[in-house]
């Protein structure tokens, strides 16, 4: 995938993805590449958080109520796992609507 994601994106994870909760931190099957990703804690929030479609910019806005961190930080973390997700094809860019 090839997407650009900014905290105006809005970004839902993919359905193909096999995922089990182990000790609260989800793992994920991928199996059109046949292997597994790990995921700590904080990468499982996000990853449930994506269940929905969600807009970068409010998960942000969520994570930053639910950690403590610098905002900064947090969202500069946030849109590195997106893209790392979004290189895998874990997670689908929404298309904006023309305005």
């Amino acid at each position: 995938m090839a997407a650009d994601i900014s905290i105006s994106t809005t970004i839902v994870r993919s359905p193909d993805p096999l995922s089990a909760t182990v000790d609260g931190e989800v793992i994920l099957m991928i199996p059109n590449r046949g292997n597994y990703v790990g995921m700590n804690a904080i990468a499982s929030a996000v990853w449930e958080r994506l269940a929905v479609p969600t807009k970068i910019s409010e998960l942000i806005g969520a994570l930053q109520q639910d950690y403590d961190g610098a905002p900064d930080r947090i969202a500069a973390d946030v849109l590195a796992l997106l893209s790392e997700l979004a290189a895998l094809d874990l997670v689908t860019v929404m298309e904006t609507p023309a305005a």
